[in-house]
């Protein structure tokens, strides 16, 4: 029997949810006893994949995926920012991970654990199992998504974030928020923009966006010297 498996991948070292749970179903449909627990979304609720933004959240609590990047001087030489990282209401399974970069990340610990049966850091990568209803989980590391543009600029750059089912991706929300010093730094753009279910809040020192979402997302903030 197979065990059931999500792996959430954040590829630059931020962000994106990653389900891949063929053997899952056979277990399900099967009426093997890990699966009696497992709850997938609404087939009807999966896409294909093409990244829409939901105007309406989902009336069912979905994956949200919780970023805070703190950018400092010394980020904008070295690439590196400290990364404080949360998941909410993850999909409950026996067995996941969180994979990482290697050469995206450094540092990496377990702050909180909720709902989950064993959590450990194991590399460049979390391992988690049993994951249960309304679990929560958060990390803090060193990221290195800060790069240099040519028109002396800089670009904060994280996912793809996606939550994904074979050949489907199913709803979610990312929130995102960037910190960096007020007096010498400032925001020039971001990617998404502002729109119908993309939240931009600009503040002194901070950028926040928050997207629910379909399909695959990735996120720019542009930052220049003052």
């Amino acid at each position: 029997m197979f065990p059931i498996l999500s792996r959430i991948r954040p590829w630059a070292a931020a962000a994106s949810l990653l389900l891949i749970l063929p053997t899952g179903l056979a277990m399900a449909n099967s009426g093997a006893e890990d699966a009696s627990w497992f709850d997938l979304p609404d087939v009807d609720e999966i896409s294909s994949g093409e990244l829409r933004f939901l105007a309406e959240p989902p009336e069912k609590a979905v994956h949200h995926h919780r970023n805070r990047l703190i950018v400092n001087r010394a980020s904008l030489t070295d690439g590196w920012a400290t990364l404080e990282q949360c998941h909410r209401h993850l999909d409950p399974v026996p067995l996941a991970e969180v994979v990482y970069r290697a050469d995206r990340v450094s540092d990496l610990a377990i702050t909180e654990a909720e709902g989950i049966g064993h959590a450990a850091v194991d590399g460049a990568s979390v391992q988690l199992r049993d994951v249960g209803p309304d679990a929560r989980l958060c990390v803090r590391a060193r990221s290195r998504v800060v790069h240099r543009l040519d028109d002396g600029g800089y670009a904060i750059r994280n996912g793809p974030f996606m939550r994904r089912f074979l050949d489907g991706y199913f709803p979610m929300r990312v929130s995102l928020r960037v910190e960096f010093p007020v007096d010498e730094l400032q925001v020039t753009g971001t990617s998404p923009a502002a729109q119908p279910g993309v939240r931009v809040d600009h503040q002194p020192g901070a950028v926040d966006i928050d997207a629910w979402f379909e399909g695959r997302l990735l996120t720019e903030v542009r930052i220049r010297p003052r």
